[in-house]
């Protein structure tokens, strides 16, 4: 089932909308262009990640040497942060940054004459 959820303009960039669709919790993310819509359900224990931060991954920087001196955000490469214990999923494929084998329910989420879709299957 196909769901209109918004115009563009109503979401904020990186902000997660919380909507509930016939009972489903969806996060709605924009992000660089592009929506994002994962259930609002972290694989770690159950906690609203869709209330979270999205931020570029922190990535260690490191010298010459190869020896962390310091960290940095890449923001080409964004994450979702559950609210309760910080577990980070990739925005774009909603894997868990440090547990691959799990990863959060995605919805089909897309842009047509700057209104925001998502579709859900069953």
């Amino acid at each position: 089932m196909e769901y209109e959820i918004c115009q563009v303009s109503e979401l904020q960039e990186r902000k997660p909308l919380t909507v509930d669709l016939d009972g489903l919790e969806i996060g709605v993310i924009l992000a660089k262009g592009e929506v994002y819509a994962y259930e609002n359900f972290c694989t770690h224990y159950g906690g609203p990640v869709c209330l979270g931060d999205v931020f570029g991954r922190i990535k260690l920087q490191l010298n010459d040497q190869k020896m962390a001196v310091g960290e940095y955000a890449d923001e080409e490469e964004l994450t979702l942060s559950c609210p309760w214990h910080a577990y980070e999923f990739d925005l774009k494929t909603g894997v868990c940054i440090v547990n691959p084998k799990q990863r959060l329910r995605k919805f089909d989420a897309y842009i047509k004459n700057e209104r925001v879709y998502v579709r859900v299957e069953n």
